[in-house]
């Protein structure tokens, strides 16, 4: 344990969701088989949870890891990381934290990637390929869903937002019976009543409300 070279691990995700799934404990898993098999010692883990709109967004995790890491001098001095990735998939963001860690004379290690601090031709050729291979990816993923949304908006006319009622199994036979009584001239007031003497439930709230199935029947009912 003597030997061991203290680091610190940074792991980030781009949303909440992922805190507890397969994104952070898979990157501190990857991480300290890495420090195991390289004789390091985590003796600090900073966890990003970016829920921002870009890569250029604050970062108060990397911030507070380089602050602890300058102002442990002598002590820690590395942080390590799954991939460059994680660091940003923006090129231009990555060579900017690297260079911010080079200026404090600071290390940052990836275990898929080789020597990322190093300024040898070669290595930054090495890093910056890989740095724009993670920006195209990502590049490749938006447009992949851009393209899906657009046509889900041709198809069904809409995309994002809440689904109409009557989309899930359990609201079907009830819109079916609200169509039904519309068709058949009763009013929206009364349908309302209906439904909440019979005991069905609206999606929000406790009971239905006219103007909520006047909503559904403009949508449901023809004109």
């Amino acid at each position: 344990m003597d030997n061991l070279t203290p680091v610190v691990a940074y792991v980030r995700v781009s949303s909440p969701g992922q805190e507890d799934g397969d994104g952070i404990p898979r990157q501190v898993a990857a991480i300290t088989l890495y420090c195991e098999k390289n004789n390091y010692e985590i003796v600090r883990i900073f966890r990003e949870i970016k829920t921002g709109t870009s890569d250029s967004d604050e970062r108060p995790a990397m911030s507070e890891m380089l602050e602890f890491l300058r102002t442990h001098e002598g002590e820690c001095r590395i942080a390590v990381i799954e991939r460059l990735d994680r660091l940003a998939r923006d090129l231009v963001i990555q060579e900017g934290i690297i260079g911010k860690f080079q200026r404090l004379n600071l290390s940052v290690v990836s275990t898929c990637e080789p020597d990322l601090c190093s300024n040898d031709p070669s290595r930054k050729f090495v890093r910056q390929i890989l740095g724009a291979v993670a920006e195209l990816d990502r590049s490749l993923i938006v447009a992949k869903l851009k393209s899906a949304r657009d046509r889900k908006r041709l198809e069904e006319g809409r995309c994002e937002g809440r689904k109409p009622y009557g989309v899930d199994d359990n609201e079907r036979k009830v819109l079916e019976e609200i169509k039904r009584l519309k068709t058949e001239g009763v009013n929206v007031t009364a349908i309302a009543s209906w439904l909440n003497a019979s005991g069905v439930k609206p999606r929000i709230g406790y009971q239905w409300h006219p103007a909520t199935i006047s909503k559904i029947c403009k949508r449901v009912v023809p004109a």
